[in-house]
């Protein structure tokens, strides 16, 4: 029970786990390995190579949050693995308690996101504005975020609309394995924080990681559109989607 126990340890500490499980196959029916994100695992099938190309796929699965039967060969037998992922809750971390801060702090708390709220300004960063976050930390944002672990399960949305508080983040933010970065900003904006990144020696890949400007495009004005706007674009990435019209889609499979 080996397994079991790794897989408990992890769900509790709120670690993310996947569980390869050998479904069908001539041999080694029922057994299990698990694949951590930093790189460790438990447990073995015993098909050499193999293994290690069902720890790969188990760990894709837990990148995706979404749980995959595959086929195998090896040694001229072929094998069905159920890969299952064992993610925590996302976490959002919202920088900058402005007005728009509100009203996504609430709807990404309804969407099942953990939310930190981080603002060196105690007097926007108060309990009274933002009593739906589950953390809210006054200091700078960069050196709360350069001591913290960033995940495949943070989500960060910028919105201080203030050079001071994003250079020294955005750096940490660009080499961080973080799902998704959106920063707010008008167009010129975006231009000259692109410059200063630039500037730094972030190349053309890292800036493509930037959502700048954040959201999607709903022709949003007031926070609470805004906030929606935001919190669409972070379920899309989340799930690897554009964020397109669903009817759309449908109309263009039709064509």
């Amino acid at each position: 029970m080996e397994w079991y126990e790794g897989l408990a340890e992890a769900v509790r500490a709120g670690r993310p786990v996947g569980v390869a499980t050998v479904v069908a196959g001539p041999r080694a029916l029922g057994a299990k390995m698990l694949a951590y994100a930093d790189g460790r695992r438990e447990g073995a099938f015993g098909l050499g190579e193999l293994d290690d190309t069902v720890i790969a796929d188990c760990l894709e699965a837990l990148r995706n949050e979404r749980a995959d039967t595959r086929s195998y060969a090896a040694a001229g037998e072929e094998f069905q693995v159920f890969l299952e992922p064992f993610a925590p809750a996302p976490t959002l971390v919202i920088v900058g308690a402005g007005h728009t801060s509100i009203p996504l702090s609430a709807m990404a708390g309804i969407a099942g996101y953990r939310v930190v709220l981080i603002d060196a300004r105690s007097a926007f960063a108060s309990p009274d504005r933002f009593p739906d976050v589950d953390e809210m930390i006054v200091d700078w944002p960069h050196k709360v975020l350069a001591e913290r672990e960033i995940t495949t399960g943070t989500y960060v949305a910028v919105l201080t609309h203030d050079s001071k508080f994003e250079d020294p983040l955005l750096p940490i933010l660009l080499k961080s394995p973080a799902r998704y970065i959106g920063v707010i900003g008008s167009r010129k904006t975006q231009v000259a924080r692109r410059e200063r990144l630039l500037r730094e020696g972030f190349g053309e890949s890292d800036l493509a990681r930037l959502r700048a400007p954040i959201g999607l495009d709903l022709g949003a004005i007031t926070p609470e559109e805004i906030a929606i706007s935001i919190l669409a674009e972070m379920v899309a990435a989340r799930h690897g989607r554009s964020g397109g019209s669903l009817a759309a889609k449908a109309t263009a499979k039709a064509t």
